[in-house]
């Protein structure tokens, strides 16, 4: 129950040094279904949430560890679970930050904690999960509102911060380096879904409590749903791919191992 990580690369020293956060009692895989209840309330879900992924059924902890890599030792650990920790994802970074030493800053787009998309079907699976932070019958029953987040991998500190308004999903944070900046100086980019429509919101990087300079959208902007994502200095065609591959070749007898509908939905998705 671990998200995306960042490690530190240079272990000259037979240490292991890692940021890693813990989604708590989730399953990312798990969507709402037309007969699902939710948790709090034992009523059936709003319709306009069904196949929607399901809300973790906890509060996330971030973690930094320092492992001995010849032992498998936890040497150190700092723990963070507090009101900034609900429902972090995704996170982007300046990767023009090539330190081996030590962590950079890491830009995170948390979904907070929305107790009608808590299921009863999935908190029952984690009731008597081991590493709760909260018991289950302890759950906030009102919203928490998502976050964008600056924090320092290394400390766990949260540098900045700004509370969207509930309703509001942030998703897909990316990193954009400022032209001629230093390293954590550019704007971050969230794919933004509202109440009023989809947005792509840009926060400056040095000022993320300030809220998004700017927000974008229009009537006919309709954005599916957005994970990861990355900036790219400029769009041009590879002439020659470094990697390729004979997608027949690389799935090979599996594909016809399926069901006749797995294949249709495959065939239609994948060049094959």
């Amino acid at each position: 129950e671990a998200l995306h990580c960042e490690a530190v690369y240079d272990d000259s020293d037979g240490l292991i040094r890692v940021m890693l956060p813990h989604m708590n009692s989730a399953d990312a895989s798990e969507w709402i279904r037309p007969d699902d209840t939710v948790f709090a309330t034992g009523k059936p879900v709003d319709p306009a949430y069904h196949g929607l992924f399901t809300y973790p059924t906890d509060r996330s902890v971030l973690g930094h560890y320092t492992i001995d890599a010849a032992t498998g030792e936890l040497v150190d650990s700092k723990l963070r679970s507090d009101e900034h920790t609900w429902g972090p994802g995704l996170w982007t970074g300046d990767y023009r930050n090539n330190s081996t030493t030590e962590l950079g800053h890491g830009y995170w787009a948390t979904i907070g904690h929305m107790p009608d998309l808590i299921t009863t079907r999935v908190a029952e699976l984690y009731r008597n999960h081991p590493h709760r932070e909260i018991a289950l019958d302890d759950l906030p029953q009102e919203e928490i509102a998502p976050r964008i987040m600056r924090i320092d991998h290394n400390t766990l500190e949260i540098v900045d911060y700004y509370e969207l308004d509930k309703g509001h999903l942030p998703m897909s944070p990316t990193f954009v380096p400022k032209s001629g900046g230093a390293i954590d100086e550019g704007y971050l980019l969230s794919t933004t879904l509202t109440p009023d429509g989809d947005e792509l919101w840009i926060y400056d990087t040095t000022q993320i409590g300030n809220g998004p300079i700017c927000r974008l959208r229009h009537d006919k902007l309709v954005m599916p749903f957005t994970f990861h994502t990355t900036w790219m200095p400029e769009i041009k065609q590879q002439v020659n791919p470094a990697y390729q591959t004979d997608p027949q070749l690389d799935y090979g007898t599996r594909l016809a191992e399926l069901s006749e509908r797995a294949q249709s939905v495959i065939t239609q998705v994948l060049p094959i």
